[in-house]
């Protein structure tokens, strides 16, 4: 028998999907590209900007704390950005980095 080879047979590749294009002109920023595209009817403004420090195990219970707040002040949408490295571990203790969690909280004008 030998080690690392499968019985089953590889799947099979899904086809890429076709790439969306916009219709962006110059001036024109990407939430008023997204407005026209989607023919959105009611306009939106960010209505607070939430930020927390923590690890990655920390990141589920940050996200709830973000979701519950952004409840409490009366947002319909979180959008959540990128985590951002701000504190590196020493070397083999990458498991204890500190990122920067942000997010932003979107209500309709």
């Amino acid at each position: 028998m030998k080690l690392g080879c499968s019985r089953t047979s590889r799947p099979q590749r899904r086809s890429r999907p076709a790439l969306l294009h916009s219709r962006r002109l110059i001036g024109q920023t990407r939430s008023d590209a997204l407005h026209e595209a989607k023919g959105v009817a009611s306009p939106f403004r960010v209505i607070a900007l939430l930020t927390e420090e923590g690890r990655v195990f920390e990141r589920a219970e940050i996200e709830a704390r973000f979701s519950r707040r952004a409840t409490e002040i009366g947002g319909i949408t979180l959008i959540l950005f990128a985590p951002v490295k701000k504190i590196a571990a020493p070397l083999g203790w990458s498991f204890y980095d500190t990122f920067r969690y942000s997010a932003a909280v979107v209500a309709h004008t």
